[in-house]
This record gives C-alpha cells, sequence and structure tokens, in this order.
C-alpha cells in the first residue's frame, strides 16, 4: 500500500520503466514521455519548485488547462509535503484572486501570459509557454532542478504520510461561494484502490499498460485527476487531446480503450449521431433505428439476468456489421468501455450507447469525497442507477432521503470554515445534499439536490434533474431549466437547439428576421411543446412541464449561468431569469399543452426525428416477424 500519490508513481516507474505514459501534440506530430522521463520531470521541476522557496505544507496553485504539464506540476508539488490547488483556466479574475487568497497559495504555475494576467503581481509565478519577464519559466525551473537535485529524493517522497494534505480542491459554487475540499493522500489513494477493487471484481474493466485514455476533462475537475491517479498506477498511457475542438481527429488518431467523460459529452455525441441518421435515406433511417431497437431489447434480456435470444443475437451481430461498428469507428474503433460523471447521465443515452457496444459506466460523487462513492457494474449497467458503493465506502439515507456516506475517501472538511465542516460532516457521516434511494441490489439512484427539490402548491415533490433529462432527449432543446417550486404546475426554460430549430422554420417556410425573433414566434412555441410532450411522455402528468418559456440566450459560464463543470448555477437563473418565470405562470401560452399519445404524434410535425423507443417499435415486429435469412437479403441490399 502506498503512503502517498507521489509514492505511487514512483512504484510505477519501477514497474513499467519503459512504458509510455503520457503522449501529446508537439508540432502537430504525437510525442511521448515514459514512466521513467515522467518521473524524472517530476523530480525536477520539485528541485526547482524548492529552490524558488517552495516548502512542506506551502500551497501551490495551477492554472492551465489539461495538459502533461500539469500532472508533472501536481506531482512535484505533492512530492515536496507541498499542497496543489488547482484553479479552473476558465475562471475570471476576481474568481481566480478569490481562490488564490482564501488557500493563501505562496506561488501560482500558471499556463501562458493570459492565464498570468489573472494572477496579481504580489504572488510567485511559474508561467509553462513563453519566456516571460515578470515571472520565472517553466524551462528555468526544469533546468535549475536538473543542475540542483534533491538529495536522496525517493526517500524523502517515502516519508509523506496518508494523512499529509495533497490538495484543497474548490467546489464549483452553484449554490454560493467556492469552499476548498481539504483532501488527503489517503482520501485519493482509498479511491484508487477501490477502483482497483472493482476490476478485480468485473475483469472485463480491468486496466493496465496495453490500455490507452485519451484526457480532455479539466484536471482542476477531481473526477480527471483521481482517474489520472488510477491510471498512472496501473501503467496506463494517458494522450492529452489538443482540445476540445480537436476532440473528434484525436479519438481517430488515438483510438483510446478507455475514456472519462462528462454526461454532455455523450449528449452531444448522441445528438449528433441522430443528426447524421436523420440526413440519410428513409430505408437507411429505419435500419438505424431497427439496430439500436436489437440493441435495447439485448439489455433488456442482459438486465433481467437472461441470456440473449438465439434469433435476437443473430440480429444483433448482423446490426453491429451494418451499424454499430461504424458508430464506433467515429470514437476511435478500441474504446472499451467509458466512465461518466459529474452529473446525471439520461437512461436513454446510457441504453443507446450500450446498444452500440459502447458501455458507459455512470458513478457518482462529490469534490468532497475525492471524489467516487459508486459506480455502475459492467455486462449489463443498472441504466438509471449510478451503481453500488466502492469497496471502502458505506452509503445509507436519512429520514428525508438525503444521502450519507462514510468512507476514508471522505474530505477532512472545509478549508478554514469549521462551521460548514461540522455542518456537512455530522454524526459521523457526510451529508451529500443530494436525495436518492438504494434498491435492494445496493443500486443507488440519484433523484435530485436536497435543495432543488420542487414542492408544487398541490404538495407533489417532482425532482427537477428527472425531468431535464427527459426534455435534453429532444434534438430540438440543448438547455432546459425545470421550475414550479410552491406553484401549482411544472415549467421549464428552454433554449433550443439554434441548428435544429432553424431548419425546422425552414421546412415549414418560416424566414424571421432574426433568431430572436422566431423565438417569438407562435408555431415555433407550439411545436416545442409538442417536443416537450413527446420527451417527457413516460413520466407522471404532474412532472410533465405544462407551460415552457426560451431563455434569452445560451446558459454559458461566460455569463456567470454555468459552472466550470458545466452544471448549472440554478440560483444565479432563477434570480436573472425571474420576470420569465413569472410571466410563464401568469400569462396564457399560445397553446395550452396536451399529452398526446404516440399514435397522435404525426411524422409531419418532427420532420428529421424519430427516436422514441415507441416510434420504433412497428419496424422491430416487423422484421422479428421475417425469417433471419430475408432480413440479411434485405439490408445487405439497402446498405450495400
Amino acid at each position: 500500500m502506498n503512503n502517498n500519490l507521489a509514492e505511487m508513481l514512483y512504484r510505477s516507474r519501477e514497474r513499467s520503466g519503459n512504458q509510455i505514459a503520457q503522449m501529446y501534440k508537439s508540432q502537430g506530430a504525437w510525442a511521448h514521455r515514459s514512466y521513467t522521463e515522467l518521473w524524472a520531470a517530476v523530480a525536477a521541476i520539485a528541485a526547482g519548485l524548492q529552490a524558488l522557496g517552495v516548502e512542506a505544507g506551502d500551497r501551490v496553485a495551477v492554472l492551465s488547462r489539461t495538459r502533461p504539464e500539469w500532472v508533472i506540476a501536481d506531482y512535484a508539488i505533492m512530492s515536496l509535503g507541498a499542497v496543489t490547488v488547482p484553479v479552473y483556466p476558465s475562471l475570471p479574475r476576481d474568481a481566480v484572486s478569490f481562490i488564490l487568497e482564501d488557500a493563501g497559495v505562496s506561488a501560482a504555475i500558471v499556463e501562458n501570459e493570459q492565464q498570468r494576467m489573472k494572477v496579481p503581481a504580489t504572488y510567485l509565478v511559474v508561467t509553462i509557454d513563453g519566456h516571460p519577464s515578470e515571472s520565472k519559466s517553466w524551462l528555468w525551473v526544469h533546468e535549475t532542478g536538473m543542475m540542483n537535485p534533491i538529495p536522496h529524493f525517493e526517500d524523502r517522497v517515502l516519508g509523506i504520510p496518508r494523512t499529509q494534505l495533497a490538495t484543497l480542491v474548490y467546489t464549483s459554487g452553484t449554490t454560493g461561494r467556492p469552499k476548498g475540499a481539504m483532501l488527503t493522500h489517503g482520501n485519493i489513494l482509498a479511491n484508487v484502490e477501490a477502483f482497483h477493487d472493482r476490476t478485480e471484481q468485473y475483469p472485463e474493466i480491468s486496466v493496465g499498460p496495453t490500455d490507452i485514455a485519451l484526457s480532455f476533462l479539466p484536471l482542476s475537475h477531481i473526477l480527471e485527476r483521481m482517474a489520472h491517479a488510477f491510471m498512472l498506477s496501473q501503467g496506463v498511457t494517458i494522450a492529452y487531446a489538443e482540445s476540445v475542438d480537436t476532440l473528434a481527429d484525436d479519438l481517430k488518431e488515438v483510438r483510446p480503450t478507455l475514456m472519462v467523460a462528462v454526461p454532455r459529452v455523450f449528449e452531444k455525441v448522441y445528438g449528433r449521431v441522430l443528426e447524421q441518421v436523420d440526413q440519410g435515406a428513409a430505408s437507411k433511417r429505419r435500419i438505424f433505428w431497427w439496430a439500436v431497437a436489437c440493441g435495447r431489447r439485448a439489455y433488456a434480456h442482459l438486465a433481467a439476468g437472461h441470456r440473449v435470444p438465439w434469433g435476437l443475437a443473430r440480429q444483433l451481430a448482423l446490426a453491429d456489421r451494418l451499424v454499430f461498428r461504424k458508430v464506433r469507428e467515429a470514437l476511435g474503433g478500441r474504446l472499451r468501455f467509458a466512465i461518466s460523471g459529474g452529473a446525471s447521465l439520461a437512461q436513454e443515452i446510457g441504453e443507446f450507447f450500450y446498444a452500440l457496444g459502447v458501455t458507459v459506466l455512470e458513478g457518482y460523487g462529490l469534490t468532497e469525497t475525492a471524489p467516487v462513492l459508486t459506480v455502475n457494474q459492467p455486462n449489463p449497467p443498472r441504466y438509471g442507477s449510478v451503481g453500488t458503493s466502492l469497496s471502502n465506502v458505506s452509503l445509507k439515507l436519512a429520514e428525508d432521503g438525503e444521502i450519507l456516506a462514510q468512507g476514508p475517501n471522505v474530505m477532512q472538511g472545509y478549508w478554514n470554515l469549521p462551521e460548514e465542516t461540522d455542518a456537512v460532516l455530522a454524526d459521523g457521516w457526510f451529508h451529500t445534499g443530494d436525495i436518492g434511494q438504494i434498491d435492494a441490489e445496493g443500486n443507488l439512484y440519484v433523484t435530485d439536490r436536497k435543495k432543488y427539490l420542487l414542492v408544487l402548491s398541490t404538495g407533489k415533490n417532482v425532482a427537477p434533474a428527472v425531468v431535464e433529462n427527459q426534455l435534453i432527449l429532444s434534438p430540438y432543446i440543448d438547455q432546459a431549466v425545470v421550475v414550479g417550486d410552491k406553484r401549482k404546475y411544472v415549467g421549464t426554460l428552454i433554449w433550443p437547439n439554434a441548428a435544429k430549430v432553424t431548419e425546422w422554420a425552414a421546412s415549414r417556410h418560416i424566414e424571421p428576421t432574426s433568431f430572436d425573433d422566431l423565438l417569438h414566434h407562435p408555431d415555433l412555441y407550439r411545436f416545442m411543446m409538442s417536443e416537450v410532450a413527446r420527451v417527457t411522455a413516460p413520466l407522471s402528468d404532474f412532472e410533465r412541464p405544462k407551460r415552457i418559456r426560451f431563455l434569452p440566450h445560451e446558459l454559458t459560464e461566460a455569463s456567470g449561468e454555468l459552472t466550470p463543470s458545466l452544471k448549472v448555477k440554478v440560483p444565479v437563473v432563477l434570480k436573472r431569469h425571474a420576470a420569465l418565470i413569472d410571466d410563464l405562470y401568469e400569462h396564457e401560452e399560445p397553446a395550452e399543452l396536451r399529452i398526446p399519445d404516440n399514435q397522435q404524434l404525426q411524422d409531419e410535425d418532427f420532420p428529421s426525428v424519430q427516436t422514441t423507443r415507441a416510434s420504433h417499435s412497428g419496424i422491430v415486429d416487423l422484421l422479428g416477424s421475417i425469417a433471419l435469412g430475408a432480413i440479411v437479403g434485405l439490408l445487405l441490399r439497402v446498405i450495400l
């Protein structure tokens, strides 16, 4: 058992010295760094930082996008017994200043001049890119460390205890000012060790030196950082995407076997696949949805604990050849599984990817739990749930349904906030602030944040996240914020998908003078109400939004309405758009929302997408009644 995270990396260097640890783009080509070279870089940067005066216990900020130097800086800081303070590079200057001052940092490592400008002049700064005049360069620190190595560096590293503070990770601040969660080496190692236990329990998700992971989430987010620690402990090669914009190309070039992402990534891929399908011929659309239906039926059998029937298995093999393999190739063609965390993954999207042959394992946790508490089992995952607790985690529900957790991964408390610490670590349990349920098999279902649970004036309780997850299944809806607390019924604020809505308008020969003008068109309102009705049909009547309003702009981090991890700052949205919400409840709409059944929803209402399972049941029944040989001949003629 490792004492600290730096020792963990050192042990990986002993086991996997020549194995590639990091891949990254350099002058347009992929370069790499072995585990031996990674450890040498960590040792050099640590010595350079020490030469600048960084000592054990000091807090050092890292303000950069995800890149190999971020990891080197992190492990160099921790190897000195100092504390890494990650800062999202997307944060504005005032937010950066708050974190630096609150954490009491003594130095900051920044990516470039743009990030350096966010750091007050009173701090010691190391800049990774360029040769700045007002700070030390990364190259200077590295060369200084090479010339002046720390004596007995490895021995010093081995002496850092698990109880040593490793990092201060500031929460995203969805409900107020960010708080610094104090995480020790032992907290993060507990998660690493529990993940290792899970892979031993399910060998199909074991990882090792033959795996390549593509990294693109911010390392400022504790999920990506813990995932890095786990993968580095197993000798995995980590490839760094150039940017989110190059992700599609990076996937094809790296061909990863593992990936960690947030639900928004899967939602975007899902929407893109549907968009491409919609642009194809009607016959190809039918084949695609037949294939997806086969995958869903196979999932249903497996989820119920049954084998996939022989006939369905044959159809599934054909579906894979004709459809699924092509989609997987867009993800590199070798993706064994992906981890989704940071927010709730819609059940429909999870099942969709499983049908395609890409297993997405949803997990659940918080910054304060370093971060993972639960993760889904593979083959098949229990979509809709976030899986079972890790081997060293205990969960229980409070009387009001709040999820409580215990384990060695739970933080020590909030930095300089003793009252807030006592409130969340009451009675020996960490109070997550989330509401959930646990089934007989130990699967956890997270319904919503405790503070965000809507209580209608009728007495009904509505979990907004459940409704929002249904709403974003519509390709016409990009963002949705469900409202209705203390109101008679549920409403929702929507930001539509501009491209799809514009396409819809063109199909109706609607020629608005601007997109804002289109958002005020009564026909669009009626269409979007029918979309809301369609995708929320599986919900209870009191959960379905009865009215909608269009947001005046997309919710973004820059506008202050999303956190850096892309979570909606609900209090901010409710306050800024209070007049819009009041109008939603005070005025009648162009047309009252009616919940039509599937037969009432005509194809002409949905000119380019048909995504519900029910809408494809006729295709499934038709093809299921034809002999398999006839299906093969029919599909091959259409596709080829």
